[in-house]
Protein backbone atom coordinates (compact mmCIF):
# COMPACT_ATOMS: atom_id res chain seq x y z
CA UNK A 1 0.00 0.00 0.00
CA UNK A 2 1.70 3.54 -1.01
CA UNK A 3 2.63 5.46 2.01
CA UNK A 4 0.61 8.15 0.53
CA UNK A 5 -2.29 6.49 0.84
CA UNK A 6 -1.74 4.81 4.35
CA UNK A 7 -4.09 6.48 7.73
CA UNK A 8 -1.39 7.26 9.88
CA UNK A 9 -3.17 7.33 13.34
CA UNK A 10 -0.41 9.93 14.39
CA UNK A 11 -2.10 12.07 11.53
CA UNK A 12 -5.62 10.95 11.24
CA UNK A 13 -5.81 10.69 7.75
CA UNK A 14 -8.22 8.42 6.72
CA UNK A 15 -7.60 6.41 3.12
CA UNK A 16 -8.16 2.49 3.21
CA UNK A 17 -6.81 1.29 0.20
CA UNK A 18 -8.57 -1.25 -2.32
CA UNK A 19 -6.78 -4.02 -0.66
CA UNK A 20 -8.50 -3.94 2.76
CA UNK A 21 -12.08 -5.39 2.13
CA UNK A 22 -14.11 -4.71 4.79
CA UNK A 23 -18.01 -4.87 4.03
CA UNK A 24 -18.42 -8.77 3.05
CA UNK A 25 -17.01 -9.06 6.61
CA UNK A 26 -18.46 -6.34 8.39
CA UNK A 27 -21.99 -7.32 10.27
CA UNK A 28 -25.41 -6.48 8.71
CA UNK A 29 -26.63 -3.29 9.91
CA UNK A 30 -30.54 -2.17 10.62
CA UNK A 31 -31.98 -0.29 7.14
CA UNK A 32 -33.02 2.58 9.36
CA UNK A 33 -29.51 2.97 11.27
CA UNK A 34 -27.53 2.73 7.67
CA UNK A 35 -29.82 5.19 6.00
CA UNK A 36 -29.21 7.96 9.04
CA UNK A 37 -25.42 7.30 8.98
CA UNK A 38 -25.77 7.86 4.95
CA UNK A 39 -27.94 10.63 5.27
CA UNK A 40 -26.15 12.46 7.83
CA UNK A 41 -22.45 11.45 6.58
CA UNK A 42 -23.41 13.27 2.66
CA UNK A 43 -24.71 16.24 4.81
CA UNK A 44 -21.40 16.30 6.89
CA UNK A 45 -19.58 16.43 3.38
CA UNK A 46 -21.56 19.08 1.90
CA UNK A 47 -21.23 21.08 5.23
CA UNK A 48 -16.85 20.71 4.84
CA UNK A 49 -16.88 21.47 1.64
CA UNK A 50 -18.70 24.95 1.92
CA UNK A 51 -15.62 25.27 4.42
CA UNK A 52 -12.96 24.07 2.48
CA UNK A 53 -10.79 27.70 2.73
CA UNK A 54 -10.56 26.82 6.51
CA UNK A 55 -8.21 25.94 8.10
CA UNK A 56 -9.88 25.18 11.74
CA UNK A 57 -10.44 21.52 11.82
CA UNK A 58 -13.25 22.80 14.73
CA UNK A 59 -14.95 24.49 11.45
CA UNK A 60 -15.69 20.82 10.40
CA UNK A 61 -16.51 19.35 13.32
CA UNK A 62 -18.90 21.50 14.28
CA UNK A 63 -21.25 20.54 11.87
CA UNK A 64 -24.58 19.02 13.46
CA UNK A 65 -24.22 16.09 11.16
CA UNK A 66 -20.81 14.93 12.33
CA UNK A 67 -21.84 14.81 15.90
CA UNK A 68 -25.17 13.00 14.71
CA UNK A 69 -22.80 10.23 13.55
CA UNK A 70 -20.37 10.36 16.60
CA UNK A 71 -23.29 9.96 18.87
CA UNK A 72 -24.79 7.19 16.64
CA UNK A 73 -21.83 5.14 18.86
CA UNK A 74 -19.64 2.44 17.14
CA UNK A 75 -22.01 0.46 15.36
CA UNK A 76 -21.29 2.70 12.48
CA UNK A 77 -17.32 2.08 12.46
CA UNK A 78 -17.43 -0.11 9.94
CA UNK A 79 -19.67 2.47 7.99
CA UNK A 80 -16.95 4.62 8.20
CA UNK A 81 -14.45 2.07 6.77
CA UNK A 82 -16.52 1.25 3.93
CA UNK A 83 -17.02 5.07 3.57
CA UNK A 84 -13.23 5.82 3.53
CA UNK A 85 -12.60 3.18 0.92
CA UNK A 86 -15.39 4.29 -1.98
CA UNK A 87 -14.89 8.02 -0.52
CA UNK A 88 -11.08 8.43 -0.60
CA UNK A 89 -11.07 12.05 -0.78
CA UNK A 90 -13.01 12.86 2.18
CA UNK A 91 -10.47 12.54 5.04
CA UNK A 92 -12.41 13.97 7.60
CA UNK A 93 -14.48 10.97 8.22
CA UNK A 94 -11.31 9.47 10.37
CA UNK A 95 -12.50 12.72 13.00
CA UNK A 96 -15.77 10.27 13.52
CA UNK A 97 -14.09 7.16 13.94
CA UNK A 98 -11.54 8.52 16.35
CA UNK A 99 -13.73 10.00 18.49
CA UNK A 100 -16.06 6.85 18.52
CA UNK A 101 -13.63 4.47 18.77
CA UNK A 102 -11.52 6.65 21.75
CA UNK A 103 -8.01 6.07 20.16
CA UNK A 104 -6.19 8.36 21.52
CA UNK A 105 -3.50 9.25 18.10
CA UNK A 106 -1.00 11.33 19.57
CA UNK A 107 2.63 9.45 19.48
CA UNK A 108 3.42 10.54 23.44
CA UNK A 109 0.47 8.76 24.89
CA UNK A 110 -0.12 6.05 21.53
CA UNK A 111 3.37 4.03 20.79
CA UNK A 112 1.62 2.23 17.56
CA UNK A 113 0.94 5.53 15.75
CA UNK A 114 3.06 4.82 12.86
CA UNK A 115 0.22 1.75 12.10
CA UNK A 116 -2.58 2.47 9.83
CA UNK A 117 -6.02 2.20 10.11
CA UNK A 118 -6.37 -0.28 7.99
CA UNK A 119 -3.79 -2.20 9.60
CA UNK A 120 -5.59 -1.92 13.21
CA UNK A 121 -9.30 -3.23 12.25
CA UNK A 122 -8.05 -6.14 10.10
CA UNK A 123 -6.10 -7.20 13.43
CA UNK A 124 -9.61 -7.05 15.02
CA UNK A 125 -9.68 -7.30 18.71
CA UNK A 126 -6.44 -9.75 19.48
CA UNK A 127 -3.71 -7.41 18.92
CA UNK A 128 -6.01 -4.55 21.03
CA UNK A 129 -6.08 -7.31 23.95
CA UNK A 130 -2.24 -7.94 23.22
CA UNK A 131 -1.66 -4.01 24.30
CA UNK A 132 -3.76 -4.22 26.98
CA UNK A 133 -2.10 -6.93 28.70
CA UNK A 134 1.05 -5.41 28.33
CA UNK A 135 0.69 -2.39 29.35
CA UNK A 136 -1.58 -4.10 32.44
CA UNK A 137 1.30 -6.09 33.37
CA UNK A 138 3.75 -2.91 33.59
CA UNK A 139 0.82 -1.06 35.12
CA UNK A 140 0.68 -3.68 38.02
CA UNK A 141 4.40 -3.90 38.20
CA UNK A 142 4.47 0.14 39.30
CA UNK A 143 1.57 -0.15 41.58
CA UNK A 144 3.12 -3.35 43.08
CA UNK A 145 6.71 -1.12 43.59
CA UNK A 146 4.31 1.33 45.13
CA UNK A 147 4.09 3.76 42.85
CA UNK A 148 0.82 6.23 43.15
CA UNK A 149 2.22 9.59 41.17
CA UNK A 150 1.61 10.00 37.54
CA UNK A 151 2.68 13.04 37.17
CA UNK A 152 3.32 16.30 39.05
CA UNK A 153 3.64 20.25 38.47
CA UNK A 154 5.24 23.15 39.78
CA UNK A 155 5.01 26.48 38.53
CA UNK A 156 8.13 28.41 37.67
CA UNK A 157 8.88 31.88 37.95
CA UNK A 158 10.91 33.65 34.75
CA UNK A 159 12.43 36.60 35.54
CA UNK A 160 13.30 36.72 31.95
CA UNK A 161 9.71 37.00 30.90
CA UNK A 162 8.24 38.26 34.16
CA UNK A 163 5.67 35.51 34.36
CA UNK A 164 5.33 31.99 35.43
CA UNK A 165 5.42 28.99 33.96
CA UNK A 166 3.60 25.52 34.65
CA UNK A 167 6.54 22.75 34.37
CA UNK A 168 4.63 19.09 34.61
CA UNK A 169 6.94 15.89 35.05
CA UNK A 170 5.31 12.85 34.31
CA UNK A 171 6.18 9.25 36.04
CA UNK A 172 6.30 6.43 34.13
CA UNK A 173 2.64 5.11 36.18
CA UNK A 174 2.14 8.39 34.50
CA UNK A 175 3.15 7.12 30.64
CA UNK A 176 1.25 3.41 31.31
CA UNK A 177 -2.20 5.75 32.38
CA UNK A 178 -1.83 7.69 29.03
CA UNK A 179 -0.80 4.70 27.04
CA UNK A 180 -4.05 2.57 28.50
CA UNK A 181 -6.56 5.19 28.25
CA UNK A 182 -4.96 6.05 24.03
CA UNK A 183 -6.01 2.06 23.06
CA UNK A 184 -9.66 3.33 23.29
CA UNK A 185 -13.21 1.35 24.00
CA UNK A 186 -11.83 -1.56 22.39
CA UNK A 187 -10.29 -2.91 25.54
CA UNK A 188 -13.45 -2.67 27.53
CA UNK A 189 -14.12 -6.41 27.17
CA UNK A 190 -10.61 -7.29 28.43
CA UNK A 191 -11.01 -4.56 31.59
CA UNK A 192 -14.55 -6.39 32.02
CA UNK A 193 -12.13 -9.84 31.77
CA UNK A 194 -9.84 -8.55 34.30
CA UNK A 195 -12.30 -7.58 36.87
CA UNK A 196 -14.07 -10.86 36.66
CA UNK A 197 -11.21 -12.59 37.07
CA UNK A 198 -11.05 -10.30 40.80
CA UNK A 199 -8.05 -7.74 39.31
CA UNK A 200 -9.88 -4.77 41.00
CA UNK A 201 -7.08 -2.29 39.60
CA UNK A 202 -8.45 -1.24 36.46
CA UNK A 203 -11.71 0.44 36.95
CA UNK A 204 -10.57 3.86 37.25
CA UNK A 205 -9.57 2.54 33.13
CA UNK A 206 -13.54 1.58 32.53
CA UNK A 207 -14.18 4.94 33.97
CA UNK A 208 -11.96 6.65 32.09
CA UNK A 209 -12.49 5.12 28.78
CA UNK A 210 -16.28 5.64 28.91
CA UNK A 211 -16.51 9.51 29.72
CA UNK A 212 -17.74 8.89 33.56
CA UNK A 213 -20.76 6.68 31.78
CA UNK A 214 -19.39 3.27 33.27
CA UNK A 215 -20.77 2.95 36.72
CA UNK A 216 -18.57 2.32 39.65
CA UNK A 217 -19.96 2.94 42.93
CA UNK A 218 -19.96 1.59 46.11
CA UNK A 219 -17.67 1.57 49.48
CA UNK A 220 -15.37 -0.84 48.78
CA UNK A 221 -13.37 -1.90 45.85
CA UNK A 222 -15.65 -5.07 45.54
CA UNK A 223 -18.77 -2.95 45.53
CA UNK A 224 -17.37 -0.64 42.64
CA UNK A 225 -16.08 -3.58 40.83
CA UNK A 226 -20.02 -5.33 40.90
CA UNK A 227 -21.65 -2.10 40.03
CA UNK A 228 -19.25 -2.06 36.76
CA UNK A 229 -20.10 -5.36 35.88
CA UNK A 230 -23.46 -4.66 36.20
CA UNK A 231 -23.21 -1.40 34.56
CA UNK A 232 -21.61 -3.30 31.62
CA UNK A 233 -23.75 -6.56 31.07
CA UNK A 234 -27.17 -3.27 30.80
CA UNK A 235 -24.89 -1.27 28.58
CA UNK A 236 -22.46 -3.10 26.53
CA UNK A 237 -23.81 -3.27 23.36
CA UNK A 238 -23.47 0.67 23.51
CA UNK A 239 -19.79 -0.14 23.78
CA UNK A 240 -18.93 -3.17 21.85
CA UNK A 241 -17.07 -2.63 18.40
CA UNK A 242 -18.94 -4.23 15.75
CA UNK A 243 -15.77 -6.54 14.71
CA UNK A 244 -16.24 -8.77 11.45
CA UNK A 245 -18.49 -11.79 12.51
CA UNK A 246 -15.16 -14.10 12.99
CA UNK A 247 -13.45 -11.47 15.47
CA UNK A 248 -16.60 -10.36 17.02
CA UNK A 249 -16.77 -11.19 20.93
CA UNK A 250 -19.05 -12.95 22.52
Amino acid sequence: MPQSRRLSLTRLALCLAGAFVCSPYAPAQPPDVRADFDEHYEKWRIDCAAVATSSLLESRLSSPHFRAIVEMGPTVLPMLVERSVDDEGFTWGAWAFAEIARIVPDPKSYPWCAESLSEWWAAGPKRSEERFAELAARWRGLREAGETVLWSEEAVFQTDQQWWKVRREETALGETFRALTALGIVILPAVVEATRAGDLDFLWLARELTGGEAMVIGDTARDKADSFLQWWEANKQDWLIPWPEEDAEE
